[in-house]
């Protein structure tokens, strides 16, 4: 998967993003050229972009929606992940549904 990135115009989020700062390492270890004239504030904006030709992304899966044409490759070795945390308040009124959530989460971990 990473050999596929090669030489490739790789489409990113806005400065700020986690997600932006993770596909820069991830480029930079494939040798993809990031695409320093477009930056999308959103996942969905790139996501069109793509479907448009402008480019290629990586996409979390959690955020990978079917889009004509729009082909998702799923790494084959050494696939990135990143942690995740939820927090708050104490005395929140929706307790149960977050912690429903954390576990679902810490399923897929």
């Amino acid at each position: 998967m990473l050999d596929d990135l090669q030489d490739e115009d790789v489409l990113l989020l806005d400065e700020g993003h986690c997600l932006r700062e993770q596909a820069l390492e991830i480029c930079k270890s494939s040798r993809a050229e990031a695409n320093v004239n477009f930056r999308a504030s959103s996942l969905e904006t790139i996501r069109q972009m793509v479907a448009a030709n402008m480019g290629v992304t990586l996409m979390p899966e959690l955020a990978a929606e079917p889009l004509k044409g729009v082909k998702y490759l799923p790494f084959q070795e050494d696939e990135p992940s990143r942690r995740i945390g939820m927090f708050w308040h104490e005395g929140s009124p929706r307790r149960e549904l977050l912690l429903r959530m954390a576990g679902i989460f810490a399923l897929d971990s």
